[in-house]
């Protein structure tokens, strides 16, 4: 069986229901297919995205500030597609959803800010027993799912 992004999607779509009660909700399509995101229970704006193709699940958190979002991307082949949601994409969900995982904005060093125009910060994923004194200190904020670890949040 041929894989296409709608069976991917479906497949993930229907995992992240049985797995969190969560209903994806379709973003409008970019140039490679539409966005599904859910929406970080208690912030407006900050969205767990979701985008399918035929070898890969791309999963995103944007939290309306730029530069963003934090990304991962689990790529596999088309045999691999139940074990590849299962133990790669639904367990990084759930550890994101666990806290075990947040997701932390940094500052970044521009070393010439006006030859180069940098982006002043970053967004990325980190293990929460990752996090360190000085890494806390520095980050702009620090996101966990239900805000029990947030640090400096912007909202």
């Amino acid at each position: 069986m041929e894989l296409t992004n709608e069976l991917v999607h479906a497949r993930l779509a229907q995992m992240l229901y049985e797995a969190f009660g969560w209903t994806l909700d379709i973003e409008a399509n970019d140039e490679s297919g539409p966005w599904a995101s859910v929406p970080a229970p208690g912030r407006d704006r900050h969205l767990l995205r979701f985008r399918s193709e035929p070898n890969s699940v791309e999963v995103s958190y944007d939290d309306s500030l730029p530069p963003g979002p934090a990304e991962i991307l689990f790529v596999f082949e088309p045999h691999e597609l139940e074990d590849a949601l299962q133990t790669g994409v639904l367990a990084f969900v759930r550890e994101l959803v666990s806290e075990s995982l947040v997701v932390v904005r940094e500052r970044r060093l521009r070393a010439f800010p006006l030859l180069f125009r940098t982006p002043r910060s970053s967004l990325r994923f980190m293990k929460r027993s990752d996090l360190t004194p000085r890494i806390i200190s520095g980050a702009l904020a620090i996101y966990s799912w239900n805000k029990t670890y947030d640090v400096a949040d912007s909202d």
